[in-house]
């Protein structure tokens, strides 16, 4: 009973890994081959969340706008909603006469000088840069379903503790350690680089570099795991030697 309920769940994780890799890579591919890529797949229905729009969006990112330009927006948002005055109702039992808005009032207030930056006229490096740093994670996140799923497929046929195995843990721990943190930077410098060179230049600044570290902690878990793992199937291998 025990064994056949094992087998079960490894066969759910299974058919879940599979089903990442192919959507995980299908998504690579509408990259490749979508508006922004080759342009050979047609434009995505609209009813798709906007992260899969900015598969047939024009290329943008993020930036910082300088001056009174880059406050102008707050400054105009603020004058329609009343800032730290508005509320969203005159009548609002929070709202008392002394003009202070208090819980339940719905007051916010705009603030910042970040704005999107749409550029129109890339070079052909550009957008092909510009793509690859999208499309790349998308790559590394199929690679890494793909090597789970072989290891539960190793596991399913009762050869988990293997040399291989270690290596494959090996692998994900050095693609979430070296290769988010690459990524990321990546990105950053080709937002630069298109900034820089675009008629924005002087008046914006790319988005500051965001580096996440969770990925490195995990990455350098794995790999410790993965030592741990290339050790013990070692010492199995001896063992059965002796056997």
């Amino acid at each position: 009973m025990r064994a056949s309920t094992r087998s079960s769940g490894l066969a759910l994780v299974q058919s879940f890994l599979a089903v990442m890799v192919a959507s995980t890579g299908l998504l690579a591919v509408a990259w490749i081959t979508g508006y922004n890529g080759l342009g050979v797949l047609p434009a995505l229905p609209h009813r798709l969340e906007l992260s899969v729009q900015e598969v047939d969006a024009v290329p943008s990112e993020p930036v910082v706008v300088q001056g009174r330009a880059g406050v102008a927006t707050a400054a105009a948002a603020n004058a329609i909603t009343g800032g730290v005055h508005g509320t969203l109702t005159n009548r609002d039992a929070s709202h008392d006469p002394n003009g202070s808005a208090g819980p339940g009032s719905g007051t916010s207030e705009f603030y910042g000088n970040q704005a999107f930056l749409s550029f129109w006229a890339l070079s052909t490096p550009q957008h092909v840069s510009w793509v690859a740093v999208r499309v790349a994670p998308l790559l590394g996140l199929t690679l890494i379903w793909w090597l789970l799923l072989a290891m539960v497929r190793n596991i399913r046929r009762g050869h988990g503790f293997t040399a291989r195995t270690a290596r494959r843990i090996a692998g994900i721990g050095l693609l979430l350690a070296l290769g988010m943190p690459l990524t990321q930077l990546l990105r950053w410098i080709v937002a630069r680089w298109l900034v820089e060179s675009s008629t924005a230049t002087g008046i914006a600044d790319p988005a500051p570099i965001s580096l996440a570290l969770w990925p490195v902690a995990a990455g350098m878990v794995l790999l410790v795991v993965a030592l741990s793992w290339g050790e013990a199937a070692r010492m199995r291998d001896d063992l059965q030697g002796l056997v």
